[in-house]
C-alpha cells in the first residue's frame, strides 16, 4: 500500500513548527522629521514588499522632540533630522550617534503660502510688511523648518515687521494646517509639505538668504551600549540608494548623498 500524502492542516503545522527555530528580528525605528512623513511611509512600504528585513516602525515629529526622546533613551535605530542643529544636539549629549554613518542625505526649499483663494491677496513675500494678519510657521526657537524661516526673514529685513503676526506652531505640518484653516493670511513651509496641502504656493524662498536646509541621517546606537539592531545598517544603505532617492525626489525633497544601497 503506498504511503498515504500528509494533509493540508499537517502541512500547515509542520511549517509553523520549522518556523518556529526562526524568530524575527525586532523591528527599527526609524525616528524622522515630520515632514518626511509621506517620503518616509512610501520608502517603508517599498522596504517589506521587497522582503526587506526587519519590519521598520516609523516614528514622526519635529526633529526637536525626536532627539529629546533619544536622548531620554527612546528605542531609535536611524534618525533623519530636518536640520544639522538636532543632530549635532545628539552627539553632544549622548554617546548613542555612530559618527562614521552621519551624512547629510537630503536638501528642501521654503515657500510662501496663503490659504486657497488668498483672501489676504499676498502677492510675494514683500507684501508681508504690510498685508499680514497672521503668519504660520515652525516655532523658531526649536522646530527646524520655523529656524529656517526666521533666519530668511531677518536675512530678508521683514522679521521686525512680521514678528507680531507669527503663529508658531509645533512642526512644520502643524504650520501647513493653520493656513489650510484659514486661521492666518500666510505661512513659510517647505516646498515638499506645501505640495501636499490645501494652500496656494505664492513664491519659492530665495535660499541665498538663509542656512543651506539640510537633513542628516545617521545610525543610533542603544542607550544601553551594544551593537547596532540586526538590520538597521541594511536599511540605512537602502535609504542612500537611488531607489530610495527616487521615492524622495518624487516627494520634492532635494537628495544630496547617494551610494548604490547594494
Amino acid at each position: 500500500m503506498l504511503p498515504r500524502r500528509p494533509t493540508l492542516a499537517l502541512l500547515v503545522a509542520l511549517l509553523s513548527l520549522a518556523g518556529c527555530g526562526r524568530r524575527q528580528p525586532p523591528a527599527l525605528h526609524f525616528y524622522a522629521a515630520a515632514s518626511l512623513t509621506d517620503a518616509v511611509n512610501e520608502l517603508v512600504a517599498d522596504w517589506e514588499a521587497e522582503g526587506g528585513a526587519p519590519a521598520v516602525v516609523p516614528v514622526f515629529a519635529s526633529s526637536s522632540t525626536l532627539a529629546r526622546q533619544i536622548r531620554e533613551g527612546a528605542p531609535a535605530a536611524l534618525f533623519l533630522s530636518a536640520n544639522e542643529q538636532w543632530m549635532d544636539y545628539l552627539v553632544r549629549e549622548t554617546q548613542r550617534v555612530r559618527s562614521d554613518s552621519r551624512l547629510d542625505l537630503l536638501s528642501n526649499r521654503l515657500v510662501l503660502v496663503a490659504p486657497p483663494g488668498n483672501p489676504a491677496g499676498i502677492q510675494g513675500p514683500a507684501d508681508l510688511a504690510h498685508k499680514l494678519h497672521g503668519l504660520a510657521l515652525g516655532d523658531p526657537d526649536h522646530v527646524p523648518a520655523g529656524i529656517y524661516a526666521a533666519a530668511w526673514l531677518k536675512q530678508a529685513g521683514l522679521w521686525d515687521k512680521v514678528r507680531g503676526e507669527l503663529r508658531p506652531a509645533k512642526d512644520v505640518r502643524a504650520a501647513l494646517a493653520y493656513v489650510e484653516k484659514g486661521e492666518v493670511d500666510a505661512g513659510l513651509v517647505y516646498f515638499t509639505d506645501a505640495r501636499v496641502g490645501n494652500v496656494e504656493v505664492l513664491a519659492v524662498l530665495d535660499d541665498s538668504l538663509a542656512p543651506p536646509i539640510r537633513y542628516p541621517l545617521a545610525l543610533i546606537e542603544p542607550a544601553g551600549g551594544g551593537e547596532l539592531p540586526p538590520g538597521a545598517m541594511s536599511f540605512y544603505r537602502w535609504l542612500r540608494s537611488e531607489q530610495a532617492a527616487d521615492v524622495f525626489r518624487r516627494h520634492g525633497f532635494l537628495p544630496v548623498a547617494v551610494r548604490d544601497g547594494g
